[in-house]
């Protein structure tokens, strides 16, 4: 299986695209000198690609007749070489700003109709998809995400803690800072913060994370697809295996969506052993097409499966979804080294993160509903049947739980 790289490249919207209210056909001025990365973009409109070129300009000038966008005012391929640089060094000053430069990206090629309906521009579709702007765009997270690993990117989270932005009450806080605004992000709790419920019984299933729960399917087929918060999911594509899917087949499905503030370390909802482990597309990122990037197979995501003792096999997947991401797990597949529920096992660096959680079939019994509600990380949010248990239904196929605990 593949390691989880340094930084997933995912983008929520994509890459924004300049608009303001003149021309976009204007060149990047001399007196500008952009970044090495950003200059490999120009390097390659100008001199490779000039039909890449032409398609840029034309969702600029595009996006820049509507008066309100922030294209606007910001209409030339000069602006949109300075966005991108601004948004390779950029750290959220509030919270709600997280997501402010891929909000304005996505002006460029996602509208909406008279009805308020979302649609997509073709040009910006193929823009978009394009082998060559794909591979920049992943050269061009990685630096962002090398940029919130380094001592710059610090300041606006030490700030956060000093205004009380969030509530540090429940967590470890350096004497001297935290060194980046990912050391911050990924930032560890006090010993206690989060008691686990009733760790001893092997049976009481708990949330993973501070997180917001739904519960998002109850008989579960590999190719199903089910939505969740705009997103299409699919258990084969998830995982990456028809083979593994099937072992969920009829089962239950759980997300959990962190936000930006939230506590983004991960730990086991379960007691049991590593049966397997992998990553899947640990080098892409995601734009956010509604309709054309499905299920979360085009966002990295990482994956556990745990054996329990009685209750089969829980998938466990780390999904990263928005910006510049990653997917840190840690521990290997060991079938014979067991895992207490509410150990660490991962975390999320700086960007939307999810985790979906999947069990088979008749095993899970809810504890509280799975609407969205905030939960904190070793919360009971359910209940683990017996896997052979008169309770559940089973296929006839259904063979017992895999090596490992038992």
């Amino acid at each position: 299986m593949r390691k989880a790289a340094p930084y997933a490249i995912v983008i929520l919207c994509g890459v924004a695209l300049l608009c303001a209210s003149g021309s976009a056909s204007a060149q990047a001025g001399k007196n500008s000198m952009p970044s090495p990365i950003v200059q490999e973009l120009k390097t390659l409109l100008d001199h490779k690609r000039p039909d890449l070129k032409q398609s840029l300009i034309m969702l600029i000038d595009a996006s820049a007749k509507d008066k309100t966008s922030y294209w606007h005012r910001h209409n030339s391929l000069e602006e949109f070489y300075r966005f991108l640089d601004q948004w390779r060094t950029y750290t959220p000053q509030r919270i709600a700003n997280a997501q402010d430069y891929s909000e304005r990206f996505k002006l460029l090629y996602r509208k909406k109709d008279r009805e308020n309906r979302t649609y997509y521009l073709n040009e910006g579709v193929r823009f978009l998809r394009d082998r060559d702007i794909i591979d920049w765009m992943q050269k061009f997270v990685h630096e962002r995400g090398v940029f919130m690993d380094s001592q710059a990117s610090a300041a606006v989270a030490n700030q956060w803690v000093k205004d009380g932005t969030i509530d540090m009450r429940s967590y470890q806080v350096p004497a001297a800072g935290f060194a980046s605004f990912n050391d911050f992000f990924t930032r560890r709790l006090k010993p206690g913060a989060r008691p686990i419920a009733d760790p001893n019984d092997e049976a009481v299933l708990v949330s993973p994370a501070d997180c917001r729960i739904h519960s998002i399917a109850n008989a579960l087929t590999s190719d199903q697809e089910f939505e969740i918060k705009g997103d299409t999911y699919n258990v084969a594509a998830l995982l990456g295996s028809v083979e593994l899917a099937n072992r969920f087949a009829g089962g239950a499905a759980i997300a959990c969506l962190l936000y930006p503030k939230d506590y983004h370390r991960y730990h086991a909802p379960v007691t049991g052993a590593i049966a397997t482990k992998g990553a899947l597309d640990d080098k892409h990122y995601y734009y956010g097409f509604k309709g054309l990037v499905k299920y979360f197979s085009e966002y990295h995501r990482a994956y556990y499966l745990f054996n329990t003792k009685k209750s089969g096999q829980v998938g466990f997947v780390a999904i990263g979804m928005s910006d510049i991401n990653s997917v840190h797990m840690p521990h290997p597949a060991d079938p014979n080294r067991e895992i207490r529920k509410g150990d660490e096992i991962g975390h999320f660096a700086y960007g939307g993160s999810g985790i979906v959680m999947l069990f088979e079939p008749g095993v899970l019994k809810m504890s509280l509903p799975a609407d969205g509600r905030f939960v904190p990380m070793g919360t009971r949010i359910g209940t683990l049947r017996p896997l052979f248990s008169p309770v559940s239904f089973l296929r006839p196929d259904r063979s017992p739980p895999g090596p490992g605990l038992q």
